[in-house]
């Protein structure tokens, strides 16, 4: 189904070559062969030299992620390169503050930036989430974008909301369900910010953190960081 999905995405942007590809490399798979499918493949076999080349798969040696977490436990960082099934599982309580950060992020996204496009659901496969966000950022219009991918120097980094400007101004927003920063939010900011930098150059016309106040009701602060 990924094949499928990444090749729609490719087909409604043009780079009907790669769709091309991934369709002919779903047939293959029994299981996913309908006439729907065979259908898209044809399409895109008369297209496919006529359209652009766009998506690309990018890797990347380490992810802010991993970043944030060596620096809190190196062997951490050695698992999640080297042997990623002998890392420890997370347990109940941690995956329960993962989640709650997540539904905080949700509605901050809803209330305060809607609408945006969500690189990660559009996509799928993480490989080509550098370029789509390339893709889309290289358009002339304003946009939101949530879980805008950025790949410099081999390190990978996701932006919880960026904002482009019709003259191609950018704004980021780093949304943490914490009250106040500690050392992890602190050198994941480093990093997001350097990298954002390193891309952006100029046109980064601000860098914010989004922190939550207590409350009963979901609240929060923004500060600019840049």
């Amino acid at each position: 189904m990924n094949d499928i999905k990444l090749g729609d995405l490719a087909n409604e942007i043009g780079d009907y070559r790669f769709a091309n590809y991934l369709y002919a490399r779903a047939l293959k798979k029994e299981a996913l062969v309908t006439e729907e499918l065979k259908e898209k493949f044809d399409e895109t076999e008369k297209l496919k030299w006529d359209g652009k080349s766009i998506l690309s798969f990018d890797g990347w040696k380490l992810s802010k992620s991993s970043y944030v977490k060596g620096n809190q436990c190196l062997k951490y960082l050695y698992l999640d390169k080297y042997k990623k099934k002998e890392r420890t599982p997370v347990d109940e309580e941690t995956q329960a503050r993962f989640d709650r950060g997540h539904t905080f992020e949700d509605i901050v996204r809803d209330k305060q930036f809607p609408g945006g496009i969500n690189i990660k659901d559009k996509v799928g496969n993480f490989g080509y989430f550098n370029s789509y966000t390339k893709y889309l950022l290289n358009q002339p219009i304003e946009m939101t974008l949530y879980e805008a991918t950025i790949i410099e120097d081999e390190v990978l980094v996701m932006c919880d909301v960026l904002v482009k400007t019709e003259d191609g101004f950018i704004d980021i927003y780093e949304i943490k369900s914490s009250t106040k920063t500690n050392i992890a939010i602190s050198n994941d900011l480093k990093l997001q910010y350097a990298i954002c930098e390193k891309r952006f150059k100029d046109k980064l016309r601000s860098f914010n953190l989004i922190l939550r106040v207590e409350d009963e009701e979901p609240k929060w602060v923004i500060e600019n960081r840049t």
